[in-house]
């Protein structure tokens, strides 16, 4: 799966620009873009995958990526404006932009998974290091797969968090500022840490885990209970971004194993 594997290595690299970036609209919508697009570029003749059907891969593989640089920052900022401008075009925009970009997603997953069987295994110079490193535990491991693990954990952090935050603009699901803080810190560290248990089969104590946030969170929903906060709008908040962040996590681990 290697077309699959530099797709999301490269659209996990590009979306670690913008952490946290993506709430505020501080940086241009072309910056993941401009990272990611040479990435994918530089992992192609690195990968020894040459040939018209190669590049005709890469080509959908860049035009991928700069849709999803587009689309999503679209939808995070015009969903933040319509908070506080209900407006109907901003609204129609914020939903045209979370449709792309959730549809670039699933093509992208859909195809380039489809043709994991014809695309031509990694090779070439880094597949030569690769087999020169030596290494006793790594030695039977294809390249292949290793890179498909880096790129699932790469995708963990920015391109987790701009996932989990398309959700919740879709399901009109906010939370006041202040109010479940380091969300966008602990999701990446959350993700990391069950993917890692995945991989390593110890999906029990992943589920451990997942309970242990819960429980950690529990005080912090109840304080919520004040003028101007409701608890079960914080609840929302809390369950459909937590859901979302661990159906991200299982489904790349299911990518890599």
């Amino acid at each position: 799966m290697t077309y699959l594997a530099v797709w999301l290595l490269a659209l996990g690299v590009g979306d670690l620009v913008r952490p946290g970036a993506e709430l505020g609209g501080r940086r241009p919508w072309w910056l993941p873009a401009l990272v990611s697009v040479p990435v994918a570029v530089l992992a192609w003749p690195l990968l020894g995958q040459r040939g018209g059907w190669h590049l005709v891969a890469l080509l959908g593989i860049v035009l991928l990526l700069v849709v999803w640089a587009r689309s999503s920052a679209g939808a995070v900022s015009s969903a933040l404006r319509t908070r506080y401008d209900p407006d109907r075009t901003l609204v129609a925009a914020a939903r045209r932009h979370r449709l792309v970009a959730g549809g670039c997603l699933v093509v992208g997953l859909t195809v380039l998974f489809a043709l994991a069987g014809v695309d031509a295994g990694a090779g070439g110079p880094l597949a030569r290091w690769w087999g020169s490193l030596g290494l006793p535990r790594l030695a039977p491991v294809p390249l292949d797969r290793a890179l498909m693990v880096l790129a699932v954990m790469v995708a963990q952090v920015g391109t987790g968090n701009v996932v989990v935050r398309l959700v919740l603009d879709a399901a009109g699901a906010h939370s006041q500022p202040g109010v479940l803080r380091g969300g966008r810190w602990l999701g990446p560290m959350e993700r990391v840490f069950v993917v890692g248990l995945a991989l390593a089969g110890q999906a029990t104590a992943a589920s451990v885990v997942i309970a242990a946030k819960g429980i950690l969170r529990f005080p912090e929903l109840q304080d919520q209970r004040g003028p101007g906060q409701r608890i079960d709008v914080v609840t929302e908040y809390f369950l459909l971004g937590s859901f979302t962040s661990w159906l991200v996590a299982l489904g790349c681990s299911l990518l890599a194993l």
